[in-house]
């Protein structure tokens, strides 16, 4: 990998002000937190470690990026679900 960089969101995926990066709901006890991490290319290759035979598995990308929502509770430090996004960049 190179040039990774990991970025605090709003809900919409904007740049904002860092405290407007998560959404509280008191009444359910969560947090969600908004990230974003993108980077200029990764390789990356899977293997087998059953079947030495099997074709590896590669994927290889060049200005990608990643969104990942994380979902804590209020009560305790713990992550409890988490959920990613990734995609090429095209033309904004």
């Amino acid at each position: 990998m190179s040039r990774i960089v990991l970025e605090s969101k709003s809900p919409t995926w904007s740049k904002t002000d860092l405290r407007m990066t998560r959404i509280k709901d008191t009444d359910r006890g969560e947090v969600l937190n908004f990230k974003e991490l993108s980077w200029q290319t990764v390789r990356i290759e899977a293997k087998s470690t059953v079947n030495e035979e099997l074709t590896p598995l590669r994927l290889i990308t060049n200005q990608a990026r990643c969104r990942i929502t994380i979902k804590k509770r209020m009560a305790g430090e713990s992550n409890y679900a988490l959920s990613f996004f990734c995609f090429g960049y095209f033309s904004e």
